[in-house]
């Protein structure tokens, strides 16, 4: 599989990564070097993955929190879990992690147009407050989604960029990963995380590229851009026989596992928030009595 680094996409300037599967392609992309500009994984999967860390992965910020509480903080580490243990301590959705993580993407290569959309705030006074930080994040990328040129349900936003120009000169960016059509408190949840990487309780924030946040007096923010990188709609999808094959699959070991955990009760899945991003926000367990 190939992949284009999008994100890291300047004036004439792509990165291109080779790999086995589209995951590892994608971010195979993400690491290439500047010069010569791709890079290409000839090793197999989990050997290139195994030292990168969760946060690459679709694993929600709490199964990432209790996996490194377990010393686990790389994709190898979660690899080497069985499949039902990590579906057990983290839910059914974390088996599409775990095999990622393992060097198992099925997922053919797809070429769809990505676009970029992007919102910007001039602060007329440095802002140092965190909150009033989060909330002017929230507000672009309101005003971002807002030129989607068709519903937003239609549109997968994949990643979200987070950029702080401050009162120095010095710049400061950061990105992580969304699912499909995520609910804006999906998207407010991901803004603060990535604001809170470099803003400290008291609202400092660091110097460029830091990967903590300073102390001391906080730092002023002069500018701050929310940029959203989506996928071009497709009109219709397909169901394909290998995907319903694997769909199928990921039900029987979530039933195995509901089935261990409550022995002769039944469970009933029901739809609670169909815009959630993730599986534990959109579905709840119902157990009943037989």
């Amino acid at each position: 599989a190939a992949s284009a680094d999008a994100a890291a996409i300047k004036p004439r300037q792509v990165r291109l990564g080779l790999a086995h599967t589209r995951f590892g392609a994608q971010l195979a992309a993400r690491m290439a070097p500047s010069s010569p500009g791709y890079r290409i994984v000839a090793e197999p999967e989990a050997r290139f993955l195994a030292d990168l860390p969760l946060e690459e992965l679709p694993l929600h910020p709490e199964a990432v929190r209790r996996l490194q509480l377990f010393g686990i903080r790389t994709m190898g580490g979660l690899a080497e879990l069985p499949a039902a243990a990590a579906m057990e301590q983290l839910g059914p959705e974390s088996l599409l992690a775990w095999q990622w993580a393992s060097g198992q993407d099925a997922r053919p290569v797809v070429a769809r147009r990505c676009q970029t959309f992007s919102s910007t705030h001039f602060f007329e006074d440095l802002e140092t407050r965190q909150e009033a930080l989060l909330e002017q994040a929230a507000r672009l990328a309101e005003r971002a989604l807002a030129d989607l040129p068709v519903s937003r349900p239609a549109w997968a936003i994949r990643r979200v960029t987070v950029q702080l120009r401050l009162a120095s000169g010095e710049s400061w960016q950061r990105e992580g990963w969304l699912g499909d059509s995520p609910g804006q408190e999906t998207l407010r949840a991901l803004l603060g995380r990535l604001l809170a990487q470099v803003l400290s309780a008291g609202g400092g924030a660091s110097a460029a590229g830091a990967d903590e946040a300073t102390d001391g007096d906080a730092v002023g923010v002069a500018e701050m851009t929310v940029s959203l990188l989506g996928l071009e709609p497709a009109l219709g999808r397909q169901l394909l026989l290998f995907e319903a094959q694997e769909t199928d699959r990921q039900w029987q070991q979530i039933l195995s596992v509901l089935t261990r955990k409550h022995a002769a009760r039944l469970v009933r899945a029901e739809l609670v928030d169909p815009e959630a991003a993730i599986l534990p926000e959109r579905y709840a367990y119902r157990v009943l009595q037989p």
